[in-house]
């Protein structure tokens, strides 16, 4: 996986725009920490390059964004715990492509799939 600078900063500008979206404008937003949900384990790549992304945005929002890594069931454990948080902006996922084209029609959810608003892209593997 490559990521070009490029890409990367305009992934960090997304997250930043994405959570103030997210939370309905509010100028206070953020007030306390963001959690953002992958379905990965620590040190593979999509976990290693979203966390990349998110301590460069941590710099612009001015709060921490905490991983929480949830690996397992093909991502449909962390999409259960992102669509489970309340809809306020403070949990977001880092997830891929292959989740929203193949796992959530090859599974049974215990969730609404649609639920789930697909923001930005950041690589391509």
């Amino acid at each position: 996986m490559r990521i070009v600078k490029n890409e990367f900063l305009i992934a960090t500008v997304l997250v930043v725009g994405m959570t103030v979206w997210a939370s309905g404008a509010n100028a206070a937003y953020p007030e306390k920490e963001i959690r953002v949900v992958i379905g990965f384990p620590p040190g593979s790549a999509i976990e290693l390059s979203g966390r990349a992304i998110m301590q460069a945005a941590e710099k612009y929002i001015g709060k921490p964004l905490v991983i929480i890594n949830k690996p397992g069931a093909a991502q449909s454990i962390a999409m259960n715990d992102l669509v489970s948080s309340p809809a306020d902006g403070y949990t977001i996922a880092v997830s891929t492509d292959g989740y929203k084209a193949t796992t959530r029609h090859t599974q049974i959810l215990a969730f609404d799939a649609e639920k789930i608003r697909y923001v930005a892209g950041y690589a391509r593997f």
